[in-house]
């Protein structure tokens, strides 16, 4: 039986093989993934990282913490998508924006005066 929608958290379009709308179908055969536990692995991988989106974006501002800034691509402003894009070590969105979260926070407490 097939689905309903495509198995993709927050995706609603008809799926046409695999469970999967043509998108992330032709996403998923790019990869080159065959087996159905490498297809779950992908979906799971694909969902986690909606969902952190989901979880941490309102919609108006960049997701790195303290940036007030509009943002254009993967959810970061221009600046920050520029920082990610340039990393020299391969990053995902969630581990980029959690290290730059965490510098924001450094920065902040380095500002701070001592008593």
């Amino acid at each position: 039986m097939q689905a309903i929608r495509c198995m993709i958290y927050d995706c609603y379009k008809k799926p046409i093989a695999k469970n999967l709308c043509m998108s992330h179908y032709s996403s998923f055969n790019k990869q080159r993934k065959i087996c159905p536990i490498e297809l779950l692995e992908y979906v799971e991988q694909i969902n986690n990282k909606k969902k952190y989106i989901a979880e941490n974006w309102d919609k108006k501002t960049c997701l790195i913490k303290d940036c007030e800034n509009k943002p254009r691509s993967r959810h970061l402003c221009s600046s920050h998508y520029r920082h990610y894009l340039n990393n020299k070590q391969p990053l995902s969105l969630e581990e980029f924006v959690e290290l730059k979260n965490k510098k924001v926070i450094i920065e902040d407490n380095k500002n701070k005066p001592s008593i």
